[in-house]
Order: structure tokens, then C-alpha cells, then sequence
């Protein structure tokens, strides 16, 4: 797992954690955040700290932990609708490489690049949509997004929210059908 993905793990489990303890907070830290673009107010920052929140270590010309952290947030808090809930996306979204393919465009390609095949039994991480169900019985649950180096995240039932897993981008994974 990427350190941007630890960290937008790490950062989701505080907001659920705190949409628990005061979702009229996290309302608020919501609106606050979209009129900022550098990092967080300083109080809103302690109060995330109390609640465990730790940034990874890097020189800030590397990787800008305070904007990062405050991106996740703004991508993570949905106020569109009467209640405030979490998305606990991980990743970003995938890169469209045009529709899947089938074995024969496959083979003829020689696999390779971009990682699309998908038939009625198999299919590469980034081709699976919301409502598959793999051979092991368990469902996509949010659409697939990059997980970085190569990866690809698929979000499963499973849990109260759900189990992000990390998949290699070119395996195929076996889909339940009927026969």
C-alpha cells in the first residue's frame, strides 16, 4: 500500500470516529476546509491530533503531509445530503482505458497493457463494476480505483464499511456465474 493510501486509511477511521462522537463538527470542519488550500486551521488540526491522527514523515518539499491531509478530508466528508456520512474511498480513481476486452483481443494483443480483460468468468481488477461477485462469494461494493505502484483497490462487502484489498492490476480474478 502507497503512503498516500496508509494515510487516507488513517484519516478515514478519524473522521468515522468522529462523525460518531459530533457529526455537527465534522459538518462544520467540512465547511471550514473548502475555503483552505495550504493545510487546517490550527484548532481543527489539534483536535484531529487528539483523536490519534499522526502525519507520515517526509521533507515537505517530498509530499505536503498538512495538504494532503487537508484533500482527504474534502474528498472524504459528503454534506449533499440530510446526513453527513464518510465515503471511504482509498486511492484516486482509475485511469479510463476504454472498454474491456475479451480473450481473443487478448490473446492477439499478447496480455500486456492496459490490464481490461474481462469475460463472464474472469476479470482484471480495473474492469470489475459495483455488484460483481467474485468466486469466493464476496461482492464489489465502490467502483475499483488506483491503488499506485501497479495496483489496483477493490472495495468488498464485508464489515460495517466494507474491505479495501490491494490486487495487482494485471491478475485475474474469478467471477461468480452460473455455470
Amino acid at each position: 500500500m502507497t503512503p498516500l493510501v496508509s494515510f487516507q486509511k488513517h484519516i478515514i477511521t478519524i473522521l468515522f470516529r468522529l462523525l460518531a462522537e459530533s457529526p455537527i463538527y465534522l459538518h462544520d470542519l467540512a465547511t471550514r476546509c473548502k475555503g483552505l488550500e495550504e493545510g487546517l486551521l490550527p484548532g481543527d488540526r489539534d483536535i484531529l491530533v487528539e483523536r490519534g491522527l499522526q502525519f507520515p514523515e517526509f521533507p515537505k518539499e517530498a509530499w505536503d503531509t498538512e495538504k494532503a491531509c487537508l484533500e482527504i478530508i474534502m474528498e472524504q466528508i459528503d454534506t449533499t445530503g440530510p446526513e453527513i456520512k464518510i465515503r471511504n474511498l482509498l486511492g484516486s480513481p482509475l485511469y479510463y482505458h476504454g472498454p474491456p476486452i475479451g480473450w481473443k483481443e487478448y490473446k492477439e494483443r499478447g496480455g500486456g497493457y492496459p490490464s481490461i480483460l474481462r469475460t463472464k468468468h474472469v476479470a482484471q481488477p480495473s474492469t470489475l463494476k459495483v455488484g460483481d461477485i467474485l468466486g469466493t462469494g464476496e461482492e464489489i461494493i465502490s467502483p475499483p480505483r488506483e491503488g499506485g505502484n501497479g495496483s489496483v483497490l477493490i472495495h468488498l462487502a464485508g464489515g460495517d464499511r466494507g474491505t479495501w484489498l490491494d490486487v495487482p492490476a494485471r491478475i485475474p480474478l474469478a467471477l461468480l456465474c452460473e455455470e
